[in-house]
């Protein structure tokens, strides 16, 4: 043992390569962990490494043969690989590393892990690894400590959070020390799925995300950044209540709490919580969608007393349309806080974590100085194949299964619990945030669920008990003489902020025109192009100023302001950034020059759509803050008259912020009737429909004025209506409002249809649901009062009467219908029909005989007008093989629906199975008159024969299919085969040709017909 193979210059080479590309690589390799074995550099025909360790079945590290032994078989298999993530664990003298990068470095990332610091200077030493080294596309993480976000910076992230990625184990390389490889793999697999995560998030709704800042600054201005909050409870309890399925079982404990410690819940826990009466003293939200609202859309009284903390993306319909005690924000990103503190005149945080609305709970009662933490329904697992607690929102079964993205995670009492990739990276920002507060005691008295470590396990009563002794006084803690609604010089802010913005789209102009310039030079040039060093002097002056306003761009403060918008521009960056890793691959400084310059180009095109969209956005709220303005200096000497407050709530109305604009409409008294209207439109808007209904109600009972443009107000509401239940509340207020019209202008056609057709509605909806005895009785009154549309509703009341099974009363209903109008009554009781005709259709997938036999005999009466009673009847009878009776009512059906190519089709189906094969052939015949595409059959007879082995005849039957459908020309393929099994080749040859005439890439033909032509 020797090291002969030692150099400080090849050494000093390799550091030279390392500081140039991967600086970060220094400091790992500053450590000084000392390995469990002795390790020496061996002389043979290459380095090698000689492991002096007890039970090491080889003493080297490699095989003394071949150092790659294996290596390029797995290069081989994965040779096609591109645009992924691939870890390679286990470094040692970086053999593998090199024929890694020459097969994979032009367009993946290569990650390679070594757990020893001094085998990779050892490396360093023995080996030239500088090719390795300069390719950008090389990562590396040395040791032990590891920190992933400090690997993988710049726009290569959005590779990596745009695939799945491939791991290989270099077995000669990781023996040292394999328990940490494995570990490691661990943790960079959730690292990954966590940058996938987050990448598709962006993807689907980072538009919502931007767009939900700008629509809640108003509710900003009227909000306070958490940051205020610091220390406010030092060293009192806090328990965060999570929706985890485990809160059903100990939810009651929480009614104890009292004032005796803090409940922060986050939003989908409200409902639980509400269901129970209690009330949390905050309530956290951070989802962009509008159904987070749902979570939220209570009874008023509910959050009236609590605190909203959110952070700028969430849905504008939280902080818009809830009313709360007081409103607290914390920011999601860096980047963006310092544009927004500036235009909100505040000093607020970001968040170092928040992938889930639970840790911005857990940063809020650390901001707090809440402590001890402890978390309830926490679970971040399945139980009994349920994701989240009884009575939220979410829960609708909660029927989770193993399946794609499922994944085990250890429980509390150290069993694997079924669970999800996102909850089990939520467990790791729990983790983490636990990590930033270690002399806060965190308390898992979730009863269930997944292990979060740095918790301590225990019962929710337990923690209760013994933690939440004292009470406190929530009000007097959270009172801050902090002002809210910082709008004071909040226009100039805005415009400053606008005038920012169209400076740097000034400078982008000038870069434009300097690449507009350089490109017109390198298209001209193409040919004789070598690289820009030997461009002309007026173009190398105009790369010069394309390269200065870059620079400015990557170090500028504004420009920092636009990253996280940006994210919704470039999705296109990453085809560019593997674009120039090939172009880096191959050297040549043309085609690198090329790459990154369309990369760059493209880049500050991103710029500028940034740029214009924070032009537009703030341009709208500059607007409706001068709207506002204008309000306040009209009515500064006198701003509490109906007047004032009617302008401030339509104003708020309009901007959809309803909990300012409801408390304006409720300053004005009671006698104006337009109160009512919008706090009716603001109910409804909220979600609570009859709330909104109710007010309404009262605004056109007591205001005959502007009824029609109240009746154009229901457009408005109808848009806010989410579930089909709430309808018939609806119809309530159309009723009253149309009467209201009606009386007063009785020839008004117009309303009278719309009367007409509520009052169906709401009939449709009482029989949909079920409620016959209401529907007849809503129906017999409706039908004495009214003569305008009487035949719908006789028809409506023997379709109720049947359901009801009272056949004597809906034979009376119908008659009267077709004694009023016969061709009308019949047209409305077969589009009745074809409502029950879609749900026996899903009972038929559901096997649901029982119902569909009951349906039938309800509809027997009408049989003769309806289509399709016959022919589900008959497949009842086929379904329980009585081929005969079904056989008679398909007959007794084309008897009375001759043109009914469906009756004719499933007879002829009926009679062939059944042993009458010339009889069914007739009936075909007869379809494929009627309609070509019932000539499918044909081809089923034909593989039907052609399992018997009637050749002959599946031909004939073929054939027949093929005259009425030509287009279906893959039959030929099917003819082929019979004449190759009767043995007439030649056919078979033409019947092959045929087919591959239509289709050349059709392979059961080209491959039959390469066996007929070697024969």
């Amino acid at each position: 043992m020797h090291s002969t193979f030692m150099s400080d210059d090849l050494y000093s080479k390799n550091l030279q390569a390392i500081k140039k590309n991967h600086p970060y690589l220094l400091s790992q390799l500053d450590e000084r962990l000392k390995p469990k074995c002795k390790i020496h550099i061996t002389g043979s025909e290459f380095p090698n490494i000689y492991v002096e360790r007890k039970n090491v079945l080889s003493p080297h590290l490699y095989p003394e043969d071949d150092p790659l032994k294996g290596v390029h078989e797995l290069i081989e298999t994965y040779k096609d690989v591109k645009g992924k993530v691939i870890a390679s664990y286990g470094f040692g003298l970086g053999y593998n590393a090199r024929a890694f990068i020459k097969s994979f470095g032009k367009s993946n990332i290569i990650v390679f892990f070594e757990a020893y610091p001094e085998i990779f200077k050892a490396a360093l030493s023995v080996v030239d690894l500088t090719d390795v080294f300069n390719n950008k596309s090389a990562k590396f993480i040395i040791g032990k400590q590891v920190d992933f976000d400090s690997v993988f910076l710049t726009y290569r992230e959005q590779l990596l959070t745009s695939t799945e990625h491939l791991s290989f184990f270099m077995h000669s390389a990781i023996k040292l020390d394999n328990s940490w490889y494995e570990n490691i793999k661990f943790l960079f697999d959730r690292y990954i799925e966590g940058r996938i995560l987050t990448k598709n998030t962006i993807v689907k709704g980072w538009q919502r995300f931007i767009d939900n800042r700008f629509n809640n600054i108003f509710p900003m201005l009227d909000s306070l950044p958490g940051k205020l909050l610091e220390n406010s409870f030092k060293n009192i309890p806090a328990i965060v209540v999570a929706a985890g399925p485990s809160l059903s079982k100990n939810i009651k404990a929480l009614k104890e709490v009292n004032n005796r410690a803090l409940i922060v819940a986050v939003d989908t826990a409200v409902s639980p919580l509400s269901i129970e009466r209690i009330k949390p003293h905050f309530f956290t939200t951070i989802d962009y969608n509008d159904f987070n609202y749902e979570k939220l859309c209570l009874d008023k009284n509910i959050l009236s007393d609590s605190n909203l903390l959110y952070i700028p993306e969430v849905t504008s319909k939280i902080p818009n349309f809830i009313s709360c005690n007081q409103k607290f924000y914390f920011f999601l990103a860096k980047y963006y806080s310092s544009l927004f503190n500036e235009l909100l005149d505040v000093d607020a945080d970001h968040l170092d974590f928040a992938q889930s609305v639970v840790h911005l709970a857990i940063k809020l009662v650390q901001t707090m100085g809440c402590n001890p933490v402890i978390f309830a329904g926490l679970d971040l697992a399945y139980d009994n194949n349920s994701d989240h607690a009884k009575g939220t929102v979410l829960h609708w079964g909660n029927n989770q299964k193993p399946g794609k993205n499922q994944v085990m995670v250890e429980g509390i009492d150290g069993e694997m619990l079924l669970s999800n990739r996102g909850f089990r990276q939520m467990i790791s920002t729990c983790e983490n945030l636990i990590k930033k507060y270690p002399e806060v005691k965190y308390i898992d008295a979730t009863e269930g669920g997944a292990k979060i470590s740095g918790t301590q396990i225990s019962t929710l009563k337990q923690a209760i008990d013994t933690y939440c002794k004292d009470g406190v006084d929530i009000r007097e803690k959270l009172f801050t003489n902090e002002k809210q609604g910082k709008v004071k010089n909040f226009e100039k802010r805005l415009q400053k902020q606008i005038d920012e913005a169209y400076r740097y789209k000034k400078i982008l102009n000038i870069y434009f025109k300097s690449v507009s310039k350089i490109d017109k030079y390198v298209h001209k040039n193409s040919k004789t192009f070598k690289g820009p060093e030997f461009f002309p002097k007026n173009i190398a002056k105009e790369l010069k100023i394309a390269n200065q306003i870059t620079d400015k761009f990557n170090e500028d403060q504004f420009i920092h302001y636009l990253t996280d918008i940006l994210a919704q521009f470039h999705n296109n960056f990453y085809e560019y950034e593997v674009k120039k890793i090939v172009a880096e691959a191959t050297k040549n400084k043309k085609d690198i020059f090329i790459a990154a310059h369309k990369q760059q180009k493209y880049a500050q095109s991103v710029k500028n759509s940034a740029l214009d969209y924070i032009i537009d956005k703030f341009q709208k709220q500059l607007k409706k803050s001068k709207r506002l303005s204008q309000i306040e200096k009209k009515f500064k000497d006198d701003c509490k008259s109906d007047e004032f407050f009617m302008e401030t709530g339509k104003f708020y109305y309009d901007i959809e912020y309803l909990e300012k604009a409801e408390a304006a409409f409720n300053e004005l008294g009671d006698s104006n009737t337009q109160k009512y209207l919008y706090l009716g439109f603001i109910e409804i808007k909220k979600g609570r429909i009859k709330e909104g209904l109710n007010h309404l109600n009262k605004s056109v009972k007591s205001d005959n004025k502007n009824l029609m443009q109240k009746e154009q107000f229901l457009k408005d509401i109808e848009k806010e209506m989410v579930k089909e239940c709430e309808k018939p509340v609806l119809a309530t207020y159309k009723n009253i409002l149309y009467d209201r019209i009606i009386t007063i202008n009785p020839d008004n056609c117009d309303i009278t249809v719309k009367r007409k057709n509520t009052l169906i509605a709401e009939a449709d909806l009482l029989i949909e649901n079920s409620d016959f005895e209401a529907a007849k009785e809503f129906l017999k009154k409706v039908v004495k009062e009214r003569e305008f549309g009487k035949v719908e509703f006789l028809c409506r009341l023997f379709v109720v009467c049947i359901k009801m099974g009272d056949q004597a009363e809906s034979e009376a209903f119908l008659e009267k219908a077709l004694g009023i109008k016969k061709e009308k009554a019949i047209e409305i009781v077969c589009t009745l029909w074809e409502k029950e005709k879609t749900v026996i259709d899903e009972k038929f997938l559901q096997n649901d005989v029982n119902y569909i036999e009951e349906s039938l005999d309800m509809w027997k009466p009408v049989k003769n007008i309806i289509k399709d009673w016959y022919y589900f009847k008959a497949r009842i009878f086929a379904g329980k093989n009585d081929f005969k009776a079904a056989t008679l009512m398909m007959v007794e059906g084309v008897t009375i629906w001759p043109e009914n190519t469906k009756y004719l089709t499933f007879l002829s189906r009926l009679l062939i199975e059944n042993g009458n094969f010339d009889d069914g052939v007739i009936f075909l015949k007869e379809a494929v008159k009627k309609d070509p595409c019932s000539a499918v059959l044909w081809e089923e007879i034909g593989d039907a024969l052609f399992l018997e082995k009637n050749y002959k005849t599946s031909v004939t039957a073929y054939e027949n299919c093929i005259m009425a459908l030509p287009e279906k020309y893959n039959i030929f393929n099917k003819i082929g085969d019979c004449y190759l099994y009767m043995g007439s080749l030649d056919a078979a040859k033409a019947s092959y040709k045929t087919v591959l005439e239509k289709d050349p890439e059709h392979m059961g033909a080209k491959k039959r017909l390469d066996i007929l032509q070697k024969k």
